[in-house]
């Protein structure tokens, strides 16, 4: 079997998408389909994978379909299915890259320390050396053991085959571990690659913030919105940067606009802030 191109093609970066989603909490790019293309597009799935199971029951042993049914169930989501059809596939074979497929299904189904127990059996996988690093560094962040997430994703960058989302999440990590003149460097690279990024500038932001340097992350925040005017993060992040150069009325536009686009949590900050120092309401 072409194990190695099926994972090029369906697994790999799944992680890093999970944990963009993560990182901007919940604000995303996707494309929006309407209801009667994604009804048909999860019906054809669903036909898919039952007509593996059909040709299954006439030849039930046949590595091809199981491993084809295990894609197939993992990408209508059905990821317990899929974990099952790769461990069959895998007693089958033995082969190391449908081990690969064990694992990152594993993720998917939350099963991090199964995950890890199976990656950290595939470091000798040349052709999928950074994608292990990536993945186990990424899996790491999700556990919040963010020293050795660090550790996974400078080898991923040290070894050259890296994107400005690599840099991006290490520097999101470097800010946790509050290692800010690190993470600047990471996002400082990211913007290079990417000038369009707006998670990349609502970041630096967010870093320059927390580093006192309020001109720079209201200016990085500036940035971030006229890219995406439709994240709510970046608007809050701007009040809370306007708050701290004294802009209060600034600052009550952008939290009452957070608040429009849809973070009421963000309720509580803006009677604190303008309540508090301009007595204004949320009318």
């Amino acid at each position: 079997m072409k194990i190695l191109s099926m994972i090029n093609f369906v697994f790999l970066n799944t992680l890093t998408i999970t944990l963009i989603t993560l990182i901007i909490s919940g604000c995303s790019n996707l494309i929006i389909y309407s209801e009667d293309s994604r009804i048909n597009e999860i019906k054809l799935k669903k036909d898919i994978i039952s007509s593996y199971s059909k040709s299954l029951l006439k030849d039930p042993k046949n590595e091809q379909l199981i491993f084809d049914r295990g894609l197939a169930r993992y990408e209508y989501g059905d990821f317990k299915g899929a974990l099952n059809d790769f461990d069959k596939v895998f007693k089958i074979s033995n082969d190391q890259y449908t081990l690969y497929l064990k694992a990152s299904t594993k993720v998917e189904y939350g099963d991090y320390e199964g995950a890890l127990f199976d990656y950290k059996k595939l470091y000798d996988l040349p052709n999928l050396k950074r994608e292990i690093y990536h993945d186990i560094g990424l899996i790491r962040f999700h556990i919040s053991d963010y020293s050795n997430a660090l550790l996974n994703f400078n080898k991923v960058i040290e070894g050259g085959k890296f994107n400005y989302r690599d840099l991006l999440i290490r520097g999101y990590i470097n800010t946790k571990l509050r290692k800010y003149k690190s993470a600047k460097k990471d996002y400082d690279k990211s913007i290079q690659l990417n000038k369009k990024d707006y998670i990349s500038f609502n970041n630096r932001g967010v870093n320059n913030f927390k580093q006192s340097n309020f001109r720079g992350a209201l200016d990085d925040f500036n940035r971030s919105i006229k890219l995406n005017p439709g994240n709510y993060n970046s608007f809050y992040n701007r009040a809370l940067t306007y708050n701290k150069l004294n802009s209060i009325k600034k600052a009550c536009r952008d939290l009452k606009k957070s608040i429009k686009l849809g973070k009421d949590v963000f309720k509580e900050e803006f009677y604190f802030i303008c309540n508090k120092d301009l007595k204004v309401n949320n009318n």
